[in-house]
């Protein structure tokens, strides 16, 4: 375990764990419990090739569950991710790891890459707020966060979150469950389309559908979102619907 000494520890106690990785080494940790730190791991170099990996291990109550060099990544692996105030570097590769109760982030402003595993709880998925900041993943459950941006998903469940998947750059969504996104399931808040085809919507009523898209149907500088042709029942290979 890395935690703080401190008698009353709270995030951002102690610094990181730093990865100066600079001869392209990796760093292994497995079964590891980092909380209460800056960042809990933090790489300064150099791509993604030769990812320092993480498995079977809980990082918890940080300022933020990894920082450092632009494109030092990292890959985890059955991890636990929770109660961090903040996001992820970018190009990290999450594969069956559960993002939860992170109150300011979860997956949040980078590049994110996920394959299973569940997101729920969070305050923001794939913040945009400074245009870029995609989640792509495959066989994801995303449920009960608070705000979705783009997220490019195959065979994944978007269910019972607070609001919408909303997006300024169209994400590409297909063979993926979306049902009971708070008022609306998707909003489209640029003028370029987006193509929403192949999904269960939890309703095969297309007029229905419509309404719980924010689109060019209802202002008319919005791109148009296209959702037909649509599944008649909930994708086999994606996560069950909550």
């Amino acid at each position: 375990t890395f935690t703080s000494s401190a008698a009353s520890p709270t995030p951002g106690a102690w610094g990181t764990i730093r990865v100066a990785n600079t001869a392209g080494a990796r760093v292994l940790l497995n079964y590891t419990i980092i909380e209460y730190a800056s960042a809990a791991i933090s790489q300064e170099c150099c791509g993604v090739i030769n990812r320092s990996a993480i498995s079977d291990s809980i990082l918890r109550l940080n300022r933020n569950w990894t920082s450092g060099y632009s494109s030092g990544a990292f890959e985890f692996w059955r991890t636990t991710i929770e109660g961090n105030l903040g996001g992820n570097q970018a190009y990290d590769l999450l594969r069956d790891c559960t993002v939860r109760n992170n109150p300011a982030g979860g997956v949040i402003i980078s590049d994110a890459r996920m394959r299973g595993g569940v997101v729920s709880g969070n305050d923001t998925i794939a913040n945009q707020s400074n245009g870029s900041g995609t989640v792509t993943a495959c066989r994801t459950l995303f449920t009960g966060n608070q705000r979705l941006y783009r997220i490019d998903a195959t065979e994944c469940t978007i269910a019972r979150n607070f609001g919408p998947i909303e997006f300024r750059d169209p994400p590409t969504i297909t063979q993926s469950n979306i049902c009971n996104n708070g008022a609306l399931d998707v909003r489209n808040t640029s003028s370029q389309p987006a193509t929403f085809t192949n999904n269960y919507w939890c309703t095969t009523d297309t007029a229905a559908i419509a309404t719980r898209i924010y689109d060019q149907r209802d202002d008319g500088t919005l791109g148009l979102v296209t959702f037909t042709p649509l599944r008649t029942s909930a994708s086999p290979t994606a996560p069950a619907i909550p």
